[in-house]
């Protein structure tokens, strides 16, 4: 039996139920941390809430993770290893270089949610905060999506792609802060939220990668195209201690400033490549929180299956 995630309340009920059953229980960790500290502290923390795991084996993107579930006593280090994202070897192996240019300037926006990141935060730990509530990143939400989509309304040679996981609720509050914005019912025709499966062929065509803390900066770094992450209203003001992004400094453009956000994403937007400096640091980051060999990574996620099973 193969679960998405140690801590989902489901997934530890069918834990119990398969281990009794004689089952072999498998975790592919898709909820990892690495680059931010708070983040990781606090993974760590809530790991050690749970009784150790029924797994027979966790496998995570990087070690980061797995020694958050380490020290948290939460698995034995023999039933847990490091293979890498898995995902990020279809997004490397499908990934086309020879890109066709198109008349539009293109943005791909990943969006995020009110407690996205945040609802770690020790300060907000025993708080319900729900994805779409009243609580969290409400005003960093509501501005940064307005202003990209605003960006689009008055400029007709921009395409805007806003990425989400999911539809309803999350939709509806872009829809309803946009009309609240600007007084209309309809997203500009050169604006479009998307919430399909993460696959190359999203950001390929992208000249500008908008996103809040989320892996898909990293698994974006395989671009030699700009990365921009927004940090404003309560993301700087009231969380800037849990949010703390200076691993990314030398890989992606940090703005801080809501005044100044649109005339980034303008600057940036018309810069072809990063560079080969920037690049090699992308990779030291892909390394250390994806992985880089794809084919090592496959064959190791395998022979931990494997070795399971038998």
């Amino acid at each position: 039996i193969i679960s998405a995630n140690y801590h989902y309340k489901q997934d530890i009920d069918f834990a119990e139920i398969f281990k009794k059953m004689d089952k072999k229980y498998i975790v592919l960790q898709e909820e990892n941390v690495g680059i931010i500290p708070g983040h990781v502290k606090a993974f760590t923390e809530r790991a050690k809430k749970f009784e150790p795991t029924k797994a027979d084996l966790i496998l995570t993107y990087n070690l980061t993770t797995r020694n958050a579930l380490l020290n948290a006593d939460f698995i034995d280090s023999n039933k847990i290893f490091a293979t890498g994202c898995l995902r990020y070897a279809d997004i490397k192996k499908n990934f086309k270089r020879n890109i066709k240019k198109t008349k539009y300037k293109n943005i791909i926006f990943y969006s995020f949610q009110h407690n996205s990141i945040i609802d770690n935060d020790p300060k907000e730990r025993n708080k319900k905060m729900p994805a779409f509530g009243k609580k969290g990143l409400v005003n960093f939400f509501k501005n940064s999506h307005n202003l990209i989509i605003n960006l689009a309304e008055n400029d007709p040679t921009i395409k805007v792609k806003i990425k989400l996981k999911w539809p309803g609720k999350w939709k509806k509050t872009i829809f309803e802060n946009w009309k609240e914005f600007s007084g209309k019912d309809t997203l500009p025709k050169n604006c479009e939220i998307i919430y399909t499966n993460f696959k190359s062929e999203i950001f390929e065509n992208a000249d500008l990668i908008i996103s809040w803390v989320s892996t898909t900066i990293l698994e974006s770094f395989i671009l030699d195209k700009p990365i921009l992450i927004p940090k404003f209203d309560e993301a700087k003001e009231k969380y800037n201690d849990f949010i703390d992004l200076s691993e990314y400094e030398k890989t992606c453009i940090i703005c801080e400033d809501k005044d100044k956000f649109i005339t980034e994403v303008k600057k940036y937007l018309n810069i072809s490549n990063v560079g080969d400096e920037v690049m090699l640091e992308r990779k030291k980051l892909i390394n250390k929180y994806l992985t880089a060999d794809t084919s090592k990574m496959i064959n190791e996620t395998k022979k931990r299956i494997i070795e399971t099973l038998n």
